[in-house]
């Protein structure tokens, strides 16, 4: 290969040329590994938001992108319950059945199926079922998750947080 390069004209080309092609080399790169950042983003999408959240998110809205509402609002309410039973250690029971609701919702409508990321909900609902102990029924295990109300909340606060809302906000 470096005898395929006329060192010679190297040599003998001025020093700003030099400066010029390396500066334009250098241009072409950066602009071949956006196109490609861009090409994979929607692939890669769950890595970025995991591993450098304010690239993912800045992106998102340059790209135009926006939280799913069903899956918003299921996450708010599931903290609002959380919040009202560390506040006053009790839970209204239309709470309760709201999350119910949402959760055979979210089951039904499968929010992800647009950004075919359907297996996104199937990890959420093998995660509930394996937590809830109920193996033959996602929409069982998620009446089972909500009904406790406030009991055994900071166990079930920490694993919605831990390893449904990451799977929600992607």
């Amino acid at each position: 290969m470096l005898h395929l390069i006329n060192w010679e004209a190297v040599r003998t080309k001025r020093a700003r040329y030099l400066l010029l092609d390396l500066a334009m080399l250098v241009l072409a790169l950066v602009h071949l590994l956006l196109l490609l950042f861009d090409a994979t983003y929607f692939q890669m999408r769950p890595y970025y938001v995991r591993y450098v959240p304010g690239l993912a998110s800045s992106y998102d809205q340059l790209k135009g992108m926006q939280p799913h509402r069903d899956t918003t609002r299921y996450q708010q309410e599931a903290l609002r319950l959380f919040e009202a039973c560390a506040r006053d250690g009790t839970v209204p029971e239309a709470r309760q059945r709201e999350l119910i609701r949402l959760s055979d919702q979210l089951v039904e409508e499968d929010p992800f199926a647009r950004a075919n990321l359907s297996g996104r909900l199937e990890m959420i609902k093998a995660e509930m079922r394996s937590f809830t102990g109920i193996q033959n029924s996602s929409k069982q295990a998620f009446v089972a998750f909500w009904e406790p109300g406030c009991a055994d909340v900071a166990r079930r606060e920490a694993f919605f947080r831990a390893e449904i809302v990451p799977h929600l906000e992607l």
